[in-house]
């Protein structure tokens, strides 16, 4: 019966550090945080104004052109450029 006795009282010692140890590791690891969202670069900023302003020259081509009426144009401009 002692042999037993020690046997738990040895795991109950065990489960108690453990949780210690979990306790202490979850107080000194920081929580994750999201990254800031980065901001466009020049270059970034630059290359999506040309494309917006292909994407607009090439739209007016198709209103010109008589395949795209002079609304869906007016409203896929408005679109592309977050207005």
């Amino acid at each position: 019966m002692r042999r037993s006795m020690r046997r738990r009282g040895r795991r109950r010692g065990r489960r108690r550090a453990r949780r210690r140890t979990e306790a202490r590791m979850a107080a000194t690891t920081p929580e994750y945080a999201e990254p800031a969202p980065a901001e466009p670069t020049a270059a970034q900023t630059s290359a999506s104004l040309d494309y917006d302003l292909d994407e607009i020259e090439r739209l007016a081509e198709l209103k010109e052109q008589g395949i795209i009426t002079e609304a869906e144009f007016t409203a896929k401009k408005r679109e592309i450029l977050g207005l």
